[in-house]
């Protein structure tokens, strides 16, 4: 009668436990859980940015023949960006729209002289209406180490480079190495409008490979000779002329 007793005051004693202890742990559990399940943001909207390269004087609007017969051939092309940005002079209400960072870090691109899109970004980004793009076309910094060791062959600022162009200049091979910074601002064709429910949405920029080693009189720019080089960065900085809504990623606008 007595073990009887005590097993049932055990029972009674470890169930109040379970209901003081266990029992409002699961409640409140519920009620995180439950709070987080209705408050999650819907998707937000993606952003890819190709780059295409062109390589025709009827595609930049010059009709210089000297562009057909530059002694510049280039086999390979690959720029370092970073600091990419869509930004907005368009206004509601009389405030200016706020930047968009779409790539802070920095990344490779590799040009498909082929002429065909290739996509180097993709990002989540929040809706909104942009009608420019901002970007840096750089070497690396003293504690940054690109994904690509050809950007950095040494520790100093000459053994780091934000453009490199390999090809040949009147059949001898050369490796062209810009150190310049480049800060790039391009004008959308159109605004581009994101919304929550927008999709996957594409941005081409077109570089205009036929600026690069001629000056603006349709003289070459030898790769090889030093007194060129101020010349030719500026060629490499005005190609960057073009960017637009591509969805479907053929390099014509949509």
């Amino acid at each position: 009668m007595y073990r009887k007793t005590f097993y049932l005051t055990l029972i009674k004693s470890i169930y109040y436990e379970y209901t003081v202890t266990i029992l409002p742990f699961h409640i409140v559990l519920f009620l995180f859980t439950g709070c987080n399940s209705t408050g999650t943001d819907p998707a937000q909207p993606t952003l890819a940015l190709s780059v295409t390269a062109r390589n025709s004087p009827l595609f930049s609007g010059k009709q210089n023949p000297t562009v057909q017969n530059s002694p510049v051939t280039i086999t390979e092309a690959k720029i370092l960006i970073r600091e990419v940005e869509l930004k907005s002079d368009l206004e509601d209400d009389g405030i200016a729209d706020d930047s968009l960072d779409f790539k802070s870090d920095s990344f490779v691109v590799v040009l498909n002289l082929e002429g065909t899109p290739n996509e180097v970004a993709l990002s989540e980004v929040a809706s909104g209406t942009h009608d420019e793009i901002e970007f840096e076309v750089h070497k690396p910094e003293d504690n940054e180490t690109p994904s690509d060791s050809d950007f950095q062959t040494g520790t100093s600022g000459d053994e780091r480079f934000s453009v490199i162009i390999s090809g040949t200049y009147d059949g001898q091979d050369f490796i062209y190495r810009s150190r310049e910074n480049m800060e790039q601002k391009i004008e959308l064709n159109a605004p581009l409008e994101i919304a929550e429910d927008s999709g996957p949405v594409n941005l081409t920029m077109l570089v205009d490979l036929s600026e690069w080693f001629m000056d603006e009189n349709g003289n070459s720019l030898a790769p090889n000779n030093p007194e060129n080089k101020n010349a030719i960065d500026d060629t490499i900085r005005r190609s960057f002329e073009d960017i637009f809504k591509d969805n479907n990623k053929d390099g014509q606008e949509d």
